[in-house]
């Protein structure tokens, strides 16, 4: 869905898609299948995110931009949509057992973010607001000297 909806509002930006013919179809495209993953999550299918990522206009590294579309477009709350891409993104690649929670002796990714991404899922968006990231259970970005961005003190 991400490659899609990018397509439509934001490929214009590198001449995509260049005829009103083509940006009909893409718009039809997108709401077929914003209907289809709404319909697929009422009946109880787990609808994950992910999707065509290295375009121009969807690049590589900007995967939680799906989240928000799940919020906005397929009517998702933040948890859910973040239990989407993490404990049953651990689960369809068949590593339920090790993948996508954080529990005693999974991998562990873990972001520690400026904010609330349960009241808003766009800020996972913003780089700025991540403060801390472990990756495979190792530090790879230490928050900076024990205070928040907007100045609170962390406990």
């Amino acid at each position: 869905m991400g490659v899609t909806y990018t397509r439509l509002h934001e490929a214009g930006k590198y001449g995509l898609p260049s005829t009103e013919v083509a940006r009909s179809r893409i718009a039809r495209d997108l709401d077929a299948t914003i209907e289809c993953m709404i319909d697929l999550k009422r009946r109880g299918v787990r609808v994950l995110p992910g999707g065509d990522y290295g375009f121009l206009w969807n690049p590589h590294g900007r995967n939680a931009r799906d989240l928000e579309y799940f919020v906005e477009l397929l009517g998702f709350t933040p948890m859910d949509a973040i239990v989407a891409a993490t404990k049953w993104g651990g689960a369809i690649m068949g590593r339920a057992e090790e993948l996508g929670q954080v529990r005693v002796g999974f991998l562990a990714d873990l972001i520690l973010v400026d904010g609330d991404p349960l009241r808003d899922i766009g800020i996972l968006q913003d780089r700025d607001r991540l403060i801390a990231i472990m990756k495979d259970g190792a530090v790879h970005k230490s928050p900076p000297g024990g205070r928040s961005r907007r100045g609170h003190k962390r406990e």
